[in-house]
């Protein structure tokens, strides 16, 4: 898929398994809460063991799954990714407003815009081909992705499938909420719908080391690379997973019906991405030669061809993000 226009509603219930999800009388909403890395999608396995959801039977609910199935994310967030390994300063890539951008391109350029002026001439002859792919991609939709995220939801809900919602928390100290969760469970009233919350916790130097690796050297490197900045700061992460722990505790006051659990995870360095050597030159070329104009006849055209097995796996219960 290339930009947001693509995201029907049944193009989203795919990504998300609602479509392949089998109704059930006794449905669960599973919550598996935890900071950016700590490792959430990891936990799939662990809830199935504890009997939260079946195997292979459910629908999951990640707002990165349908960012990153994006082709104008992966190719925006990879030119940012190459022109930091290239040294330059300013760029200020992030992609908090592809969530709420109801632009067809996500307004995912708009950094690139401001500096392509300042980029050497064949850096900048590379990347203007790759922005040009989606010069015209700037119409407005009638929906942003979050608000396509929480539209399926609801489809699954009436469906009446197991659910598993990936997300981050906070609580609204001065209305004494945490709004995600008053939403699910309005949601909720009066449907057969039992109640999980997976807290996911793990020590914040280890989560930042695995953020780290990830979006150095995992993400970049794939067939169909993208490049999702996150914090590695452990001042700003600590922060996050307080948020976090104060939004589990006055859920179990808010909503005494929902069973919390708490899984904690120690990090397999051996697991980790390997760090990676870039050559520059090679990575200008592998950027144009996926994202550029599709003539191209590189040796990438093979890797195009994989991403969409990727595709598929980056959106599966199993992969590990």
């Amino acid at each position: 898929m290339n930009t947001l226009d693509d995201l029907t509603d049944e193009t989203v219930d795919n990504i998300f398994h609602i479509t392949d999800a089998t109704p059930t009388t006794n449905p669960v909403f599973l919550i598996i809460a935890g900071v950016p890395g700590v490792g959430k999608s990891s936990a799939h396995k662990e809830a199935i063991k504890r009997g939260y959801v079946p195997k292979h039977d459910y629908a999951t609910i990640n707002l990165d799954t349908l960012v990153e199935s994006m082709k104008v994310f992966r190719a925006a967030s990879s030119m940012a990714h190459f022109l930091k390994l290239d040294g330059q300063e300013d760029v200020k890539f992030g992609t908090i407003r592809a969530y709420q951008s109801k632009r067809q391109d996500l307004e995912l350029f708009d950094w690139y815009d401001k500096i392509h002026a300042s980029l050497d001439p064949q850096t900048r002859k590379r990347l203007d081909k790759i922005r040009s792919r989606y010069s015209d991609a700037t119409a407005i939709q009638p929906h942003a992705i979050q608000e396509l995220a929480e539209s399926a939801i609801e489809r699954a809900v009436k469906k009446q499938v197991n659910i598993v919602y990936e997300t981050n928390l906070s609580f609204n100290k001065k209305e004494e909420r945490v709004k995600k969760v008053d939403a699910i469970m309005d949601l909720l009233k009066d449907t057969p719908y039992r109640v999980v919350l997976l807290h996911i916790v793990a020590p914040i130097k280890e989560i930042a080391k695995r953020i780290h690796h990830r979006q150095e050297y995992q993400t970049p490197s794939l067939s169909m690379p993208f490049y999702r900045h996150m914090t590695t700061s452990e001042t700003v992460l600590a922060k996050i997973d307080k948020e976090n722990k104060e939004s589990v505790k006055a859920i179990q006051t808010i909503h005494p019906s929902i069973h919390v659990d708490v899984m904690e995870v120690t990090m397999n360095e051996s697991r980790l991405p390997k760090p990676k050597r870039y050559t520059l030159r090679k990575q200008r070329h592998k950027l144009s030669t996926v994202f550029g104009p599709s003539r191209s006849t590189s040796g990438y055209l093979a890797d195009r061809s994989r991403s969409a097995s990727h595709s598929k796996t980056s959106s599966s219960r199993s992969d590990s993000k």
